[in-house]
């Protein structure tokens, strides 16, 4: 089974900011993601269990941003 995640991240300010939680999430060995500077979504990719996401949205809430899910689809 493959997901695919969605959420947004409020707060990004700047290339910094998007470099910050680029690192964090290679850091957590999560190599199947893009960021959306336009729109401050973070598109997520992985075959794992569904929950898997959780940690991405934990790591950044933790930098100090808010995290909203916008929408998970399992193919």
């Amino acid at each position: 089974m493959s997901f695919e995640v969605r959420f947004k991240v409020e707060g990004i300010r700047c290339g910094g900011c998007l470099n910050r939680i680029n690192q964090e999430l290679y850091r957590l060995d999560l190599m199947h993601f893009s960021i959306d500077a336009s729109t401050s979504i973070i598109k997520l990719e992985y075959d794992e269990e569904r929950t898997y996401y959780e940690k991405a949205m934990i790591a950044i809430e933790q930098m100090g941003y808010k995290v909203r899910m916008v929408n998970i689809v399992e193919y």
